[in-house]
């Protein structure tokens, strides 16, 4: 152990004087923010259409649409095609192997009525599927060389029907408090469906008409996700100019390369009317994408905007084609990667969330990647995901998105900017982000007539069973957890011995009222959640692993003092009292973390609530200090590392003081990350140290393992704590892949605290809970900190509570965040993207728009100036054909070279291991130490076979 080395007492590196202005600037901004909280309270209160209790519920079933009839949709003339009923098949045998179906809510489908196709499809659309009832297969395909990849048979109309019905019947019942969550296992697909026009193996949009349907009844807002790998145009075009719906894309592109080649698949379309900044495109320029790859565009993009927004019903339209092994997408996201971006999703909105199957076309890694989105959203805990770096195509892509969406959104606001006229002459060098709008589709495209006979992806038989291999290498190693209880709990009333004999912040009433706020809850005697058996004292051996044994002797000598001699020593130390009770007290709270650990560690229990006092994150390896005698979250990290084998602790410190303590025993250490979110004020407020401040980094082995997350001012809130979660706290804890969470939950930075200023929201806390949990298989304690407004931190710890039992939880509220809190950030990301790949992407500066930008990115291609100066509206394939043609002497585009080039940029063998694998062998938990297995790892010695070139046609129309 170390202490943080000595500061001297000049101004920390970096500090800045607090921005002052003027009376009437202030009485302005004031009035300002008023208005702004005003209009945002009125916009929350109408995000669903009857108000209710939901974020006071417990979590209700889970909701599953499965039926028979949608097997019959399939192609009469190409029995090969990939779009095939054995994807439902695999998807519902799957299902049925791990359990899951008995334990959901089953939704009976039904066909969509004639109304409910026409709130999207025009009558001659509808009218194309009802003819193929009667029509001979040769005619039927006749029908389909007009359109783009499209197949019908004569039960397409009864199966695209029954995918619509059923998607609307799961967003009624969600709706209507019925079902916590829904999902679709339906087919045909939907999303590249147009008003008027089939496309891409879709029947009808059934998110769409899902969506359409909830508006109607009055829902003002929904978010939609889309992580297929081909864009959703269908989708995008439905809600162009409609604020009410955030759709937001991430597919690949590859400039236009990749069906269904679309220059508005890029990022700089983003809307129109009263719709701009609400159509969302990441874009993907390359292959071999794997789970860093998503996980960071979540990260950067999709959860800051989808905080912000705040939905009142989310809609996923979950495609499996970049899972790994699939042919059409080439991608390599784990099975486990789905369920985290899902879980990610699944706090916003109270819980209503209905995920709609799309596409995925490698039938192994499609079940696989369908059965864990199930079984997350019936409220299991996520596998551990793969780690890797974020490529840097991929850094392009989100920040090209950022860009074009940085004018219309305040949390974008953190990725800073350069000004128009170094854009405009070239100025910057390499440190300025220039935006890509290159757009090179094939040459041939689009067709005179549509193919209909093999115009998709495939592997030969060789690499298909090469891909089958690793995806079953990578289900054997995903470990499932399953655990007696959900959420263990550990409260002792004899901790409530610890006063003082005068009023004081740290009381026993803290304990006293959280326990009763969750009985009066229902979380205490709740099915799933065990109280642990109390009066485990910690003992001196445990105290050791991180305190001296000086501090250990003085407190045991202290229980033989008088009250005025352990007034007098209490004097002497920082922030300190104690009666003949304290000490045991200490023991006590120390010995219940570790009794939490020791549950969760064990299996027994998913994840833990320690109501413990007094806290314990100011108390140092020496001596008691700030409310806090032995370090409790101190004790148990290192318990964990020490006694039960654990590589890597996470400890996220969200107390509005900084964790000094804590910091000092890990400050060498990269086996424990410690990351803290406080209240700095240019190192004024407690501890009033300037190793609080962000360049406190650590040293040796741990440096880059101390992140300091501190704030400069008073009444930060939930939108400043978003920004640093988002921007900072979850890139660097994915990329870090612990094994155990602690987190030292002082509530003092709550709305109403009497000594932290800040008005953070208890749905913040359960926010973060919710969110951390997705890591670590679960395994996450948290430990009662500070916290001083009793009827505040009750509603927090219960918050945290029901995150953890994965009920709905409550509306976050969002505003501007503070200028100060943006600098913070940006200081942080500066100062440790040196040690953590994942802050990479603000390695560069912005545009401030995308006006003005000349579209060539890294690579320049013939077509971008004129395809530039287009207005695409909706006859944009016809003048895109013409283009092209007129280009195709100069272009030389060959579509068979364009696949050659893509294969040629898939990862070798090693890097397909290092993207899947968590880490080597040596670093897992053992079955002997800890209940998990390695997960998601693929290891083979075997050489993957050449990956085949395709002889017929560009990449690859499909869902």
């Amino acid at each position: 152990m170390s202490s943080t080395p000595s500061r001297s007492s000049d101004p920390p590196p970096g500090s800045r004087s607090s921005p002052r202005v003027s009376a009437l600037q202030a009485m302005k901004a004031a009035k300002k923010a008023e208005m702004l909280r005003a209009k945002l309270n009125a916009n929350l209160a109408n995000l669903v259409v009857e108000q209710d209790n939901k974020e006071e519920e417990e979590r209700k079933g889970t909701g599953l649409v499965y039926h028979e009839d949608m097997l019959l949709h399939s192609c009469p003339w190409d029995e090969h095609h990939i779009e095939s009923p054995a994807r439902l098949e695999s998807i519902w045998t799957r299902c049925k192997q791990l359990e899951l179906v008995d334990r959901c809510v089953r939704v009976q489908p039904r066909e969509a009525t004639e109304s409910e196709l026409k709130l999207y499809h025009t009558a001659e659309f509808i009218e194309t599927f009802v003819k193929s009832r009667d029509q001979e297969a040769g005619d039927v395909e006749t029908v389909c060389s007009g359109l783009d990849s499209v197949y019908m048979c004569e039960h397409t109309d009864r199966a695209a029907r029954l995918a619509v019905g059923a998607s609307v019947e799961l967003v009624e019942k969600v709706l209507n408090g019925e079902i916590h969550n829904g999902m679709g296992l339906v087919r045909p697909p939907g999303h590249h469906a147009m008003e008027n026009t089939p496309c891409g193996f879709c029947g009808f949009n059934n998110v769409v008409i899902a969506a359409k349907a909830a508006l109607e009844r009055g829902v003002k807002k929904i978010l939609i996700v889309d992580f297929d790998l081909h864009h959703g145009q269908g989708t995008q075009y439905a809600f162009y100019s409609d604020p009410r719906v955030l759709y937001v894309s991430m597919h690949r592109y590859e400039r236009g390369r990749y069906w269904p080649h679309l220059r508005e698949s890029n990022s700089d379309y983003v809307g129109e009317g009263e719709g701009a900044g609400y159509n969302v495109n990441i874009p993907l320029n390359t292959v071999g994408c794997g789970p860093a790859d998503y996980l960071s565009i979540f990260h950067s993009v999709i959860l800051p905007l989808a905080t912000e927004y705040q939905p009142g019903l989310v809609l996923v339209s979950a495609g499996y084609d970049a899972a790994v092994g699939c042919p059409e997408g080439e991608m390599l996201l784990t099975p486990a990667t789905y369920s985290h971006m899902v879980h990610t999703l699944s706090s916003l909105a109270k819980g209503r969330m209905v995920v709609l199957l799309e596409g995925g076309y490698c039938l192994p890694s499609l079940a696989e990647s369908a059965a864990l989105t199930l079984r997350c959203l019936l409220g299991d805990p996520c596998p551990m995901v793969g780690g890797g770096q974020v490529k840097e195509s991929v850094l392009e892509s989100i920040r090209g998105t950022v860009t074009a969406l940085r004018p219309y959104w305040s949390c974008l606001q953190v990725w800073d900017v350069v000004s128009q006229a170094t854009m405009m002459y070239g100025g910057g060098g390499e440190g300025i982000f220039r935006p890509d709008f290159g757009f090179t589709p094939p040459s041939s495209w689009p067709p005179v007539v549509f193919p209909t006979r093999d115009y998709y992806l495939v592997y030969d038989q060789e690499t298909a069973q090469y891909w089958d291999k690793e995806v079953a290498r990578l289900v054997l190693n995903t470990n499932l957890v399953k655990v007696d209880s959900k959420l263990c709990l550990v409260y002792d009333k004899e901790m409530e011995e610890h006063h003082d004999d005068e009023p004081h912040p740290e009381c026993p009433e803290r304990i006293s009222r959280i326990w009763a706020a969750l009985k009066s809850a229902g979380v205490v005697g709740r099915e799933g959640v065990i109280r642990l058996a109390i009066g485990r004292l910690l003992t001196k051996e445990e105290s050791l692993l991180v305190h001296e044994e000086e501090h250990w002797e003085k407190l045991m000598d202290s229980q033989e003092l008088d009250q005025e001699e352990r007034d007098e020593m209490a004097e002497k130390l920082n922030s300190i009292y104690m009666n003949s009770a304290s000490v045991k007290c200490g023991l006590l709270a120390a010995g219940g973390v570790l009794s939490c650990v020791d549950q969760v560690m064990s299996g027994s229990s998913r994840a833990g609530l320690a109501v413990v006092r007094p806290p314990g994150h100011h108390a140092e390896p020496d001596e008691p200090h700030g409310f806090c005698l032995f370090n409790n979250v101190g004790i148990a990290a290192q318990y964990a590392v020490k006694q039960l084998g654990v590589d890597r602790v996470l400890i996220l410190d969200w107390d509005v003081h900084h964790g000094n303590g804590i910091q000092h025993m890990f400050y060498n250490d990269n086996r424990v990350l410690y990351m803290s979110l406080h209240r700095y004020d240019h190192g004024t407020f407690f501890p009033g140290k300037e190793d609080a401040n962000y360049d406190m980094v650590g040293e040796g082995a741990g440096k880059g393992f101390n992140v300091n997350i501190p704030w400069n001012g008073r009444k930060m809130g939930d939108s400043e704590y978003l920004l640093g979660f988002h921007n900072i706290v979850l890139p660097i804890a994915y990329e870090f892949q612990p094994q155990l969470i602690l987190v030292s939950a002082g509530f003092d930075a709550a709305v109403g605290d009497p000594l932290g200023g800040f008005k953070v929201t208890p749905a913040m806390y359960g926010y973060m809970t919710h969110q951390l949990a997705a890591m670590a298989e679960g395994r996450v304690v948290v430990a009662l900190e500070g916290g001083y407004n009793l009827a505040t931190i009750s509603e927090c710890a219960t918050q945290c509570a029901r995150a953890l039992l994965g009920d709905p939880l409550p509306t976050l509220q969002v505003e501007k965040a503070k200028d100060s809190a943006i600098q913070t950030v940006r200081d942080v990301i500066k100062e440790q993207r040196e040690f953590w790949h994942s802050l990479a992407g603000q390695d560069k500066l912005l545009p401030l728009d995308v006006t003005g930008c000349d579209g060539e990115g890294g690579e320049v291609y013939g077509l971008d100036v004129q395809l530039e100066q287009l207005s695409l509206g909706t006859s944009r394939s016809l003048v895109r054909s013409e283009l092209v043609k007129q280009n195709e002497e100069t272009s030389k585009v060959d579509d068979i070279t364009d696949v050659i080039k893509d294969v040629a940029t898939f990862p070798p063998h090693s890097q397909i291991d290092n993207i899947l694998m968590h880490e080597k062998s040596d670093d897992a938990l053992t079955s002997e130490n800890a209940p998990n297995a390695t997960p998601d790892k693929i290891a083979s010695d075997d050489p993957p076979p050449t990956i085949p070139t395709q002889a017929s046609s560009p990449p690859c129309p499909g869902t």
